[in-house]
């Protein structure tokens, strides 16, 4: 598999799959996978939705022994925190 040998040359290796159940099966597939994404690139919102969710500025690809590999990493996640504030 693709993706798994990637990781063994030590590449951050992001998986799409088409829904949820096929990314957790992905995730158990290709261990040491970075993150996984979802959505059915047959459906124009869930590709878009799946565009939201990569590093725009990140994204690089390579061309070597007749293969081309794209770089789309998926964006950060930002950890929402809560404060308290005590009102006097």
């Amino acid at each position: 598999m693709a993706a798994q040998l990637l990781v063994s040359e030590g590449h951050k290796v992001i998986i799409h799959a088409r829904n949820d159940k096929r990314v957790q099966d992905a995730l158990k597939a290709v261990l040491g996978a970075e993150a996984a994404i979802s959505g059915d690139l047959s459906s124009i919102e869930e590709t878009k939705a799946v565009a939201e969710q990569v590093n725009a500025d990140a994204i690089h690809a390579k061309y070597e022994n007749g293969i081309l590999k794209l770089y789309l990493p998926k964006k950060e996640q930002v950890k929402e925190t809560a404060k308290q504030v005590v009102v006097q």
